[in-house]
């Protein structure tokens, strides 16, 4: 099973309220153990795997990235007694971190925390990219594009 739900909603700690806190939690969390929970007598019975999939916010808090960690570091908490737990059973819990990786996602995830901070709800669709076309990056540096298919979630779901 390969669990990849994941919004991002970013503001600082302080602006973000907390019915989006909640949102982020849902989706970012819960949403997980939900899936993980009603696949588990399948796992079980296939000696499956969970590849629950994370981001760097989960191992570090980055300013703005406060729910978004959060969520994520739950996540990796849930996951770490799940991998513990499910062990003697067969059942093997990875979770992926990858970088960086350029989705619509993280526009989404900057305009909801702008719209937040305003006080009104999630809007789509984000806003067009600050910067104008061509032009380079902060620090000349960008996300990596998404990875193609069969990319790194097949390999980390194989059997060895």
């Amino acid at each position: 099973m390969v669990d990849n739900a994941g919004i991002a909603i970013n503001a600082p700690v302080e602006l973000l309220p907390t019915d989006e806190w909640r949102r982020q939690f849902e989706v970012n969390f819960f949403g997980h153990v939900a899936v993980t929970m009603a696949l588990l007598p399948a796992l079980h019975a296939s000696s499956g795997r969970v590849v629950n999939s994370s981001s760097v916010g989960g191992k570090v808090a980055m300013p703005a990235y406060g729910a978004h960690a959060g969520a994520k570091f739950a996540m990796e908490g849930m996951s770490d007694a799940l991998r513990r737990e499910l062990a003697p059973h067969g059942v093997t819990v990875v979770v992926a971190r990858p970088g960086g990786v350029r989705t619509e996602m993280t526009g989404h995830g900057v305009h909801e925390g702008r719209t937040a901070r305003r006080g009104g709800g999630p809007a789509h669709p984000p806003p067009a990219p600050a910067r104008r076309p061509g032009a380079r990056p902060a620090r000349g540096r960008e996300p990596a594009p998404p990875l193609p298919e069969g990319g790194l979630v097949p390999r980390a779901g194989r059997r060895r």
